[in-house]
């Protein structure tokens, strides 16, 4: 169960606020970030990928216990063998920065093994689970509903005339089997494909959970260019195609389901093989939770 006393410091993993970062030194139990980019085979600076470590590095020599979850690496397709890629990764001045820092760890724990390779380096007992996105439906409570639509969710990771055109070309054959909507995650994504079908009706952007909760509930089919709109519909029960653009998507291996290289869309590539978790068993969340009880839980009440 939930504590019911525990308060949450929020910090911002974008940029540095000295307040916030103060707050969490003089009264926070424990340092959580969850779901960062770990490790990029680039030395490219930037807050999230950089400089938050100094901070953390800072709260870890305050004692205060950190936990790194569910964490991932973006490797571009297309990939090298997987040897070379963690070679690779680990040639770069800022994986070492970061590892550097991540062997004082409380807790590890990256949703892919690519990144569980990478981290074992310096914690060898490393364990890979499932991404917690899986479960955010039963977190607020959002339960499968009738098929009403399909759905392709875009993220123009890839802003190429060819890319938008192989999406519509998908939405109009899903069409002719039910209403199918474009789903827009941000405002950007949403004007960036606005601009390009005008007199398109069936798009909409949501960005609040719920929202989008709520309207993969009501899914049959969802294309996906987003991870975290394929993995919750996944766990809908929706029949989903991920079309992959790095090594993020080694997430879906927790769920025993594939990805596919956006690539092959330039080759008229249509979705026939939807994969769905009716026959697979669904990832049990106890593992992380008995293990976050076992290193933080556990070390915050003995510290009492």
């Amino acid at each position: 169960m939930p504590d019911p006393h525990a308060i949450f410091l929020s910090v911002s993993n974008t940029n540095y606020l000295e307040r916030d970062w103060r707050l969490l030194l003089d009264q926070a139990d424990c340092l959580i970030l969850s779901g960062g980019s770990l490790y990029d085979p680039n030395d490219i600076s930037t807050y999230w990928n950089d400089f938050v470590w100094e901070h953390v590095s800072t709260a870890l020599s305050h004692n205060i216990p950190f936990a790194d979850l569910f964490g991932y690496t973006s490797y571009p397709f297309p990939l090298l063998p997987i040897d070379q890629v963690i070679a690779d990764i680990l040639s770069q001045p800022r994986t070492q920065r970061v590892l550097a820092v991540q062997r004082n760890s409380t807790l590890i724990v990256p949703r892919d093994s690519l990144t569980q390779r990478i981290a074992s380096t310096v914690l060898p007992d490393v364990q890979a689970l499932p991404c917690s996105s899986f479960w955010s439906p039963d977190f607020f409570n959002i339960k499968p509903s009738p098929p009403k639509y399909n759905c392709i969710t875009v993220s123009p990771i890839v802003t190429d005339r060819w890319f938008a055109d192989a999406l519509f070309s998908i939405y109009k054959l899903l069409s002719l089997e039910l209403p199918t909507y474009f789903i827009f995650h941000s405002h950007p994504d949403y004007y960036w494909f606005h601009s390009l079908y005008p007199e398109l009706t069936n798009y909409t952007c949501l960005y609040d959970p719920v929202s989008l909760l709520t309207f993969y509930s009501m899914c049959d089919k969802v294309v996906s260019t987003r991870l975290h709109a394929a993995i919750p519909a996944y766990a809908l029960g929706c029949k989903v195609i991920y079309f992959s653009f790095d090594s993020r998507s080694f997430a879906l291996e927790q769920f025993g389901v594939h990805s596919v290289p956006y690539l092959e869309l330039k080759d008229g590539f249509f979705p026939k093989n939807w994969e769905h978790l009716s026959n697979n068993i669904p990832p049990d969340p106890s593992t992380f939770i008995d293990l976050f009880r076992d290193r933080i839980v556990s070390r915050l009440d003995n510290a009492q």
